[in-house]
């Protein structure tokens, strides 16, 4: 069909390059939600609205083109914001979903509590230590009067300079909102939709300041869990207390993470970007084409930029008509070595989160690498002598834990760059396609992770020649073979984040 109801919109966008951002008249015109922009004509909804370019929290609230698919059901109802308390670290995606309702400063006040619960959890953890390292030499009476010296030494101290105290408390505080901020940035691309990118950053600080609590619970347990193992002296954790400590602190760490992805991540109604059909090509706005035409700019047909067959998802999300083993194959290798490509074909609209399924499998493929990896390391440094075969059990899972932690931190890490980066430059939230990118290329994760640990069983294999040549250059071994080590993963570092750049860019001007 040509181009003719667009016209006749009272409020027709402008012809011209403006790819992103342009304003139209007084009014906002709204298409459905998750739905292509096509030249035929969007799906407006006139809501009397100005100022194009703002998306305010009553937007959210009230606009009648809300994604409203991911709002709670009626049977769920709405949780007060100080629920997040209990329950951010058990069921956080339920927690997100019946929280969206709450404002910043009622996640703001949640997110201060969480901190003073924190610093309580860790003032309690102190005193089951010292409770259990005087229990066989004093009583609880003397243990609790000691802590009460221990408090009032440090009013004294308060007392004495109460102007740097208070200076140094100021700091803290204002570091600690700073690492939450940044947190918020990093895991932003999570849960980012085709949304406006202050409704994305608005959401990410809410969700991050309602799962400060968590760390209270995480303190709490992984404290009473350690001075349990460290005082154990019959049982297998006593015989190996440092491996335990580690492992129950990369157990919480993981726990801390997994809660907080799932806060992040949870569906939620988002209000959609507001953009004109644009040449997937140049940019072009292509309001008055007809979709038979060509772009004036570049002079591709509207067709490859409009049609049906524009952007169909990647093998993964069509694993109905593609099996899905060689789906998942296909998807390794666009995502890994054909980042670009792999960028035509991603659908920056909807609510899918098919890419974060694909991230998990590769997950699994890391553990496996980095555990084998350590086993191997450990085989080779033992030699003849063999390694014990509890420290073989327990150390490579933990490494492999380490690894799935740090390969889900890169990427997420990436997407939030990437975005942030496009948002500048752009004027656009590409923060959903970024993420995307990011996962999908989980197979360069995958063999990131080989070369790592291939580094780390080689280093150890020739370790004699690093003597002599750490030797000849006058540098201490280990020194050297950290320079050996870090080189190839700084490259990996810059390849991934150039693949998720190639592909973000890919998608800078896609219509769905």
């Amino acid at each position: 069909m040509a181009l003719a109801s667009l016209p006749e919109h009272p409020y027709p966008l402008p012809i011209g390059r403006s790819p992103i951002g342009v304003k139209v008249g007084r009014e906002k015109p709204f298409r459905e939600p998750g739905g292509p922009r096509t030249a035929d004509g969007f799906e407006w909804q006139s809501q009397g609205r100005s100022s194009f370019g703002e998306v305010s929290v009553a937007d959210l609230e009230s606009s009648t083109a809300l994604d409203t698919s991911a709002s709670p059901a009626p049977s769920e109802g709405r949780w007060p914001a100080w629920t997040a308390i209990f329950a951010s670290g058990i069921a956080p995606r339920t927690l997100a979903r019946r929280t969206t309702h709450v404002g910043l400063r009622s996640a703001y006040a949640v997110h201060v509590a969480g901190i003073l619960l924190a610093v309580a959890a860790v003032i309690f953890v102190i005193f089951l230590e010292r409770l259990a390292s005087a229990l066989d030499s004093a009583n609880l009476s003397e243990i609790c009067l000691h802590m009460v010296r221990d408090i009032q030494e440090v009013l004294r101290y308060f007392h004495a300079r109460p102007i740097v105290w208070t200076i140094r408390i100021l700091l803290s505080f204002m570091g600690i909102e700073a690492i939450y901020l940044l947190v918020a940035l990093v895991v932003m691309s999570w849960g980012a939709g085709d949304e406006p990118f202050a409704v994305s950053v608005r959401s990410a600080v809410q969700r991050v300041w309602l799962h400060t609590p968590h760390v209270a619970i995480v303190i709490l347990t992984a404290g009473s869990v350690i001075i349990l193992v460290e005082r154990s002296r019959v049982f297998w954790p006593g015989m190996y207390g440092p491996a335990m400590v580690v492992l129950t602190l990369c157990s919480s760490g993981m726990w801390l993470l997994w809660a907080l992805l799932g806060v992040v991540g949870a569906p939620r109604p988002s209000l959609p970007s507001d953009l004109p059909p644009m040449c997937e090509w140049c940019g072009y706005n292509l309001t008055h084409i007809p979709t038979d035409g060509r772009c004036s700019e570049c002079g591709r047909p509207v067709i490859e930029s409009l049609g049906e067959g524009v952007r169909p998802g990647v093998a993964w999300q069509r694993r109905e008509v593609i099996p899905p083993l060689r789906a998942w194959w296909r998807c390794t290798i666009d995502g890994a070595l054909r980042a670009a490509v792999l960028g035509r074909t991603v659908r920056v609209t909807g609510t899918g989160r098919e890419h974060r399924v694909f991230l998990v499998t590769h997950l699994v493929l890391v553990f496996l690498a980095a555990a084998f990896g350590c086993a191997c390391s450990i085989i080779a440094t033992d030699g003849a002598s063999g390694p014990e075969w509890e420290i073989l059990l327990a150390l490579p899972s933990l490494v492999g834990c380490l690894a799935v932690g740090l390969a889900v931190g890169i990427a997420v890490l990436a997407a939030s760059a990437v975005g942030i980066a496009f948002q500048i430059m752009d004027k656009r939230n590409l923060m959903r396609a970024s993420m995307q990118v990011a996962a999908y290329g989980a197979g360069f994760l995958v063999f990131w992770t080989v070369v790592a640990y291939g580094t780390v069983v080689g280093l150890v294999m020739i370790e004699n020649v690093l003597d002599d040549l750490a030797w000849a250059l006058g540098y201490p071994i280990d020194s050297l073979a950290i320079v050996l080590w870090c080189v190839p993963n700084l490259f990996c570092l810059v390849a991934y984040f150039s693949l998720v750049a190639r592909g973000t860019a890919a998608a800078r001007y896609a219509n769905r």
